[in-house]
């Protein structure tokens, strides 16, 4: 299991390398000053565009998520946040890829993921579901299983490090007919920041896998 993890680690909290290879949306450009460009992460192209302020100073900041070409068994969507300044020139950037689970087609089953050697990824994530909402200075990350273990991560955006971070997280434990046996917070320990988050860390902690 340690090698699981540790390959998953290399999957989810590594940010990726950035380079100017895609011309940007018109919607995007227009917002931009003249001089700035967004960086697309190599290998991948833009598959959604919004807007929003986390910094609250009132300047449109940008969030992007962006999709594999070619897109293969266990790969994921990656986050960009791209912060400005009040003459909006971006002064953050970030490329995020430990925020979605990896995608799996449902009609496949374990004998093929273990042909193309994803059966342990497989084994993991094909019971895990994960949503992400975005909203100004909070992330927030939910982790379902079918074990009935609910996990709310809340990541509030930190102006002096222009980051997300956060504290603790909430735990949920259903029992029979989904009746809620605990709900907790858990405290991290320390200040964890967005880009170090683990979904399957935390996955395997309350799972016992």
């Amino acid at each position: 299991m340690l090698q699981v993890i540790l390959f998953l680690t290399s999957i989810l909290n590594q940010e990726s390398d950035s380079i100017c290879n895609r011309k940007q949306s018109e919607s995007i450009s227009n917002i931009l000053a003249d001089d700035t460009t967004i960086c697309y992460p190599k290998g991948y192209y833009l598959n959604n565009a919004d807007f929003f302020d986390p910094n609250s100073n009132d300047i449109e900041d940008i969030l992007q998520t962006y999709r594999k070409n070619n897109l293969q068994q266990g790969d994921t969507l990656l986050l960009g946040i791209y912060i400005r300044d009040n003459t909006k020139k971006i002064i953050s950037s970030r490329i995020y890829n430990n925020v979605y689970t990896p995608s799996f087609d449902p009609f496949k089953d374990y004998n093929y993921y273990k042909s193309i050697g994803l059966d342990s990824i497989y084994e993991i994530f094909h019971e895990v579901y994960s949503s992400t909402l975005i909203y100004n200075d909070t992330i927030t990350i939910m982790i379902q299983s079918n074990v009935a273990v609910h996990l709310t991560f809340d990541f509030t955006f930190d102006s002096t490090i222009n980051e997300y971070t956060a504290t603790d997280y909430r735990y949920i434990y259903e029992g029979y007919k989904g009746k809620v046996l605990q709900d907790r917070r858990i405290p991290l320990g320390r200040t964890m920041q967005l880009h170090e988050f683990n979904i399957l860390e935390y996955y395997l902690k309350h799972t016992g896998d």
